[in-house]
């Protein structure tokens, strides 16, 4: 089996300096690792709740016109329950185009008040097995944590046993040398100008995203249904014309970039000026 690396501890300081602007190596030879994949600016990861099989088709066309992809997050329990919860065959075919999946836990913590709860773990752990269960080959690297009722329940530590990364479900986007991998930062839903232009150009119509504050950061959101389908098409067909600067990642793609990034040790074994 193999061993999950998980970078599982609330950074208490920035990891790594980074600049606000690309740079080159200062030396000839000398190398230095990209603060995002492809040297690309900052990134962005799109991400949908409670498997929300009524927008399957919408988020299958759109992606697949622009080029990209985007991670669903399924609560276990639910699939072929009801017309919301979608089938697994349906999340099969959603992996076999590229997408992403990842659990949602099992229940939703729907029932972690009840005496019959099987806890927090229990969640974390059957999620992943039903997962592999239902779709032959996938390894479920990440999970979402679920908001709402019950969400205080949650364990982080309980979570590092079985995910490399989880999703939280609030805040702002991610400073790439502040990350917490256990409890990432999460907008909901917005892919707008205000959010994206504050990660590749520091600048918002919302005071507080503006400044440079969140410059070369990693936007993370999360979907639920998409009751504002133009809007958002709008949103997406920006963001495919920044593609050169901006990451669009997977959850899991971005969360391994990052801890690989984060740990990483270079070494130049030998630098010369001959070919």
């Amino acid at each position: 089996k193999k061993e999950l690396f998980s970078l599982s501890e609330k950074p208490s300081a920035p990891r790594f300096p980074f600049a606000k602007e690309r740079t080159w190596p200062s030396q000839p030879g000398k190398p230095e690792v990209c603060l995002w994949d492809g040297d690309r600016f900052a990134a962005l990861s799109i991400t949908i709740d409670d498997n929300n099989a009524p927008d399957h088709a919408w988020w299958e066309s759109i992606t697949k016109e622009l080029g990209m992809k985007v991670t669903w997050f399924v609560i276990t329990e639910r699939p072929g329950t009801g017309g919301q919860w979608g089938s697994w065959s349906d999340f099969k075919r959603l992996r076999e185009e590229g997408h992403g999946i990842g659990s949602h836990t099992v229940t939703h913590f729907g029932n972690a008040d009840q005496e019959a709860w099987k806890g927090a773990e229990w969640e974390y752990a059957e999620s992943k097995k039903m997962l592999e269960d239902s779709i032959p080959e996938l390894q479920p690297l990440v999970m979402a944590y679920s908001g709402g009722k019950n969400s205080e329940k949650h364990d982080r530590t309980a979570a590092a046993k079985y995910y490399i990364a989880v999703r939280g479900t609030t805040g702002t986007p991610n400073l790439p040398n502040q990350i917490d991998y256990l409890n990432t930062s999460s907008t909901s839903g917005r892919i707008d100008r205000d959010f994206t232009d504050s990660v590749l150009e520091g600048t918002s119509g919302i005071a507080w995203l503006g400044g440079g504050k969140y410059l070369r950061g990693w936007l993370c959101t999360h979907f639920h249904g998409v009751n504002k389908k133009a809007e958002a098409e709008t949103n997406l067909r920006y963001i495919k014309t920044r593609e050169d600067d901006l990451w669009v990642g997977l959850f899991d793609e971005v969360v391994r970039y990052g801890q690989e990034r984060d740990t990483h040790k270079l070494t130049v074994a030998e630098n010369s000026s001959s070919g």
